[in-house]
């Protein structure tokens, strides 16, 4: 889980840093909705797995929002 979020966390805030915080909410707010749906698809929901996603998201926008001024802008 926190592997596949940082992932889906990290390219946004790479291109516009302003928007990490906007990421790591809506990663997170994805994550719960998740965990919300699975019991109607035979699947439990779990905190922890909540937990990881959160982790998740705040490690991979922080990364690209840090990496941000390393990346060449294009015009």
């Amino acid at each position: 889980h926190v592997l596949a979020f940082a992932c889906l966390a990290f390219p946004l805030p790479l291109v516009r840093p302003r928007l990490a915080l906007w990421v790591v909410l809506g990663v997170i707010a994805y994550g719960g909705a998740i965990e919300v749906i699975q019991p109607f698809f035979g699947r439990q929901a779990e905190w922890t797995d909540l937990v990881a996603d959160g982790i998740g998201a705040v490690v991979g926008a922080a990364a690209g929002y840090l990496l941000s001024g390393r990346v060449p802008a294009r015009s």
